[in-house]
């Protein structure tokens, strides 16, 4: 079954929080218009399953199911405040005031939300699992996220691989070194990870003798970029 929502969107509702990401929220709205001008019926709050696709008998279907949160394998007392930083941009988590956000992406989420931590008074380090903050995302708003972490004085540690959090300090290995890292006075590991493919809805599907394509995250989680091109290639195949 996939999960039903309010609003179109999806995760560019989340990415538009991120500093400075009001105008992600952009494309939200545009594609909303296109859909309403095409004459689409759309249905929000409204969770899809098997049975209602059986009811419905449509000739085809094109998943655009999404993803859903991951946790990478580490060590972890269970007390241990580990939180992901969607659950912060949604508000249904809170960090203290000693924070390391462990970036596995080196995009634009962990800059971003180390960003915003910083601004908000937390004292941050970000641990990076490559070569730099947001080390994948075009030079131009790299080098500006660069600038702004420097002047937050938010502490950037690159080739940092999380491996354990016991509550008070973080166990890192330097993936170039080979050698233990540790960060120590934390009150709370932020992670931006890897999501993984809310994919499950397709085999419901295949059961019931219907094409389907899977397009976006529920494919592979990456980026807006990918979705809108895969929809687009979707719906002109048919």
């Amino acid at each position: 079954m996939s999960r039903s929502a309010s609003r179109l969107g999806g995760q560019a509702l989340l990415a538009q929080l991120l500093p400075p990401g009001a105008e992600f929220g952009g494309i939200v709205t545009n594609l909303a218009r296109e859909v309403e001008l095409s004459g689409a019926r759309v249905l929000t709050g409204t969770a899809t399953d098997g049975a209602m696709i059986a009811r419905d008998r449509p000739e085809v279907v094109i998943l655009a199911t999404g993803s859903r949160l991951s946790r990478p394998a580490i060590e972890a007392e269970p007390d241990a405040a580990i939180v992901h930083a969607a659950d912060i941009l949604a508000g249904s988590a809170r960090t203290g005031k000693r924070v390391v956000v462990y970036d596995w992406l080196a995009d634009w989420t962990g800059a971003g939300i180390a960003e915003r931590l910083a601004g908000e008074g937390a004292h941050v380090r970000l641990a990076v699992n490559g070569l730099g903050a947001a080390f994948n995302i075009q030079n131009y708003i790299r080098d500006e996220y660069a600038a702004k972490l420097h002047a937050l004085g938010v502490e950037v540690h690159p080739y940092m691989r999380l491996y354990g959090f016991d509550g008070e300090t973080a166990y890192f290995l330097h993936t170039a070194a080979q050698t233990p890292v540790e960060m120590a006075d934390v009150d709370t590991v932020v992670l931006v990870a890897p999501n993984e493919p809310e994919d499950a809805l397709a085999a419901e599907v295949r059961r019931l003798g219907i094409p389907v394509h899977l397009v976006g995250d529920c494919l592979a989680p990456r980026t807006a970029e990918e979705a809108v091109y895969e929809g687009l290639k979707a719906a002109a195949g048919l």
